[in-house]
C-alpha cells in the first residue's frame, strides 16, 4: 500500500508498518519486520512448486521451516529440531 509498488503489509487488517513484504518478479523475497526497535529482515526460500520453504534472517540461518502435505496444506517445522509446532 502507499507509493511503493514492491512493498505491501504483513495482512490485511495489519498495521502497515509493522511488516512490509518487498516482491521479487511473482513473489515476496524478502519480509522486513518493524515492530522492535531496529528493523529485522527475514529471507523467503521456494520450492521448485512456488511452496515457502523456509525464512531466513541476514547471518543465512534458517529460522523457520514449513512443508506441505498432499492438499497444500502447510505445516511449521522448528528449523533446529525439525519438528511440526
Amino acid at each position: 500500500m502507499g507509493s511503493d509498488p514492491f512493498s505491501w503489509p504483513e495482512g490485511p487488517g495489519s498495521d502497515p508498518f509493522s511488516a512490509r513484504r518487498v516482491f521479487g518478479p511473482d513473489e515476496p523475497v524478502i519480509m522486513i519486520d518493524c515492530t522492535g526497535v531496529s528493523e529485522v529482515r527475514y529471507y523467503y526460500h521456494y520450492d521448485g512448486c512456488g511452496n515457502v520453504i523456509a525464512l531466513s534472517n541476514t547471518a543465512g540461518q534458517i529460522v523457520e521451516a514449513y512443508s506441505y502435505d498432499h492438499f497444500a496444506r502447510k505445516r511449521v517445522l522448528d528449523p533446529f529440531l525439525r519438528a511440526s509446532k
